[in-house]
């Protein structure tokens, strides 16, 4: 969270009017998950130490266009598409595979990723993209 908010500093930087306090509209969009638990509790703090900054955040996760739809900054998730847009690294995430139990009596516990291809799962993505899962663990990547 702390990467974000130093980021959303810099951010403020670059609508700043020469060497005067930061002053301007800063529009910014990111991921609902994010936006939601994390960003949005962070502009308070960030509006009293920055008051002339006035941010307009777009809660969605749809992949923006940033140029066209004239934002100042985006937070997003995942892998960065080859673009001249300047990016960095502010945080990493863990994903997990979740079941309900009664649906597990029915289908069997997979032991291992591969009997996931027997069993029905689902994929929230907005966006379009891969329906391969990889996983990481001790036996390497599958």
């Amino acid at each position: 969270m702390a990467k974000i908010l130093i980021e959303v500093d810099e951010a403020k930087l670059a609508v700043s009017q020469g060497d005067g306090a930061p002053s301007g509209i800063l529009r910014l969009s990111a991921p609902a998950s994010l936006g939601r638990l994390h960003i949005a509790p962070a502009l308070a703090a960030f509006h009293e130490s920055y008051p002339a900054v006035q941010v307009v955040m777009a809660v969605t996760d749809r992949l923006v266009d940033l140029v066209e739809e004239g934002f100042d900054l985006a937070i997003r998730v995942g892998r960065m598409r080859d673009s001249s847009l300047i990016a960095r690294l502010i945080g990493t995430g863990r994903r997990i595979v979740t079941a309900a139990p009664a649906y597990l009596e029915r289908a069997g516990v997979p032991e291992a990723p591969a009997d996931l291809a027997d069993h029905n799962c689902l994929i929230f993505r907005s966006h379009p993209g891969s329906n391969i899962w990889r996983f990481k663990g001790p036996a390497g990547t599958s």
